[in-house]
C-alpha cells in the first residue's frame, strides 16, 4: 500500500489524484494507494496512516510520501493558495497572505496575553531555529546565504498588508516556501 501525503497539488501544480499517480513506477503498479491531505502535516499523516494499516493487519509493508512542489507560482498566488488551509471563503479578507496573516493574529494575541514578552525576544526564537537548521546539510536553508543573526531576524521586512497584523509578522518569522520530497517504507515483523 501507498499513502502519498500533500496539500495542494492540484493548485499548485495542476495535478489532483496524486495517490493513483505512483501507479507510473513498474514496481507500484496495481498497488492500493491513495493521497491524504492535513496541510503542513499531510506528510506525517501519510506515516501515522502507514502505521495504523500495518499495526490492522491490512498490510505487511507500506510505503509512505510526502511531497510539495510549490515554487513554479508567484508568492501572491501561492499565498492565496495556501490560504486553503484556513477557512478561505470566511476568511480571505483578512490578507492576501491569509495563512501567515492567521499566524500573525496568534502572535499580537499573545504578545498582549503576556506583555513582557516581545518581537525581540521572537526573533530569538526564528535565529535558533535558522542556526539549527544550519548543523544539518540535508535542511532546506542550509547554504551560508540564508544565515540569521538576531539584528537580521529582528529588522527582517514586514509584508502583510493588514495594517493590524503587520507588525506582527515578519519575512524571517515564516516558513520558507520550497520544493521537496521524503519517503519512508514501514513494514510488519512478518514482512522482515
Amino acid at each position: 500500500r501507498v499513502f502519498v501525503g500533500n496539500f495542494a497539488a492540484e493548485l499548485f501544480n495542476e495535478q489532483g489524484h496524486l495517490g493513483a499517480s505512483v501507479s507510473i513506477h513498474k514496481g507500484l503498479m496495481y498497488k492500493p494507494s491513495h493521497r491524504v491531505e492535513a496541510a503542513c502535516a499531510s506528510g506525517g499523516v501519510a506515516c501515522v496512516e502507514a502505521i495504523r494499516s500495518i499495526r490492522g493487519g491490512l498490510n505487511d509493508v507500506v510505503l509512505a510520501v510526502g511531497v510539495e512542489k510549490q515554487t513554479d507560482v508567484k508568492p501572491r498566488t501561492g499565498g492565496k493558495y495556501l490560504g486553503r488551509a484556513a477557512d478561505y471563503q470566511r476568511q480571505k479578507h483578512v490578507d492576501d497572505f491569509l495563512f501567515p496573516a492567521l499566524f500573525a493574529r496568534r502572535v499580537k494575541a499573545y504578545l498582549e496575553k503576556y506583555p513582557h514578552v516581545s518581537m525581540k525576544d521572537i526573533s530569538k526564537v526564528v535565529a535558533k531555529a535558522y542556526a539549527n537548521a544550519k548543523r544539518n546539510p540535508k535542511a532546506h536553508m542550509y547554504s551560508r546565504r540564508h544565515e540569521m543573526t538576531l539584528e537580521k531576524a529582528n529588522s527582517s521586512p514586514v509584508f502583510l498588508t493588514n495594517k493590524d497584523l503587520r507588525p506582527y509578522l515578519r519575512v524571517a518569522d515564516c516558513s520558507q516556501v520550497s520544493d521537496g520530497a521524503a519517503s519512508a517504507l514501514f513494514m510488519s515483523e512478518r514482512a522482515m
